[in-house]
């Protein structure tokens, strides 16, 4: 399944270069071949595996954290699951603030594909 914001990100940056991809966003890319690719400039997105991960850190710790700039959006499956153990999750301007304010909940969760929970979290 092509469709995490990772892979829409990548297949994004190499059309940008000049590849020839369909179905960007979609669950099956197509990629027509092409002679050569062109550089750009790219500012690579924030990683909502790698922001989870900090979030947990946070609340298995106790602490307080702020993930800039974390991509709140393709967060969201995380950011209930958290919310469902007592973790604090506040979605402010620069990104999410993560803190604990009690014992952590005991809670089930589902992998799926995006925009599920992601199977790399559990």
């Amino acid at each position: 399944v092509a469709c995490e914001p990772e892979v829409e990100e990548l297949a994004c940056v190499l059309r940008n270069m000049g590849a020839r991809i369909d179905g960007i966003g979609s669950e099956t890319l197509v990629i027509h071949g092409v002679k050569r690719l062109h550089g750009i400039e790219h500012e690579v997105s924030s990683d909502r595996i790698e922001a989870g991960t900090w979030a947990i850190a946070a609340a298995i710790t106790s602490g307080q954290l702020l993930l800039r700039r974390a991509p709140v959006q393709a967060m969201q499956p995380i950011i209930q699951v958290l919310r469902t153990a007592g973790i604090l999750c506040e979605e402010v301007n620069d990104g999410l603030k993560v803190s604990t304010q009690g014992p952590i909940l005991p809670f089930d969760v589902t992998t799926a594909p995006h925009p599920g929970f992601p199977t790399d979290m559990q």
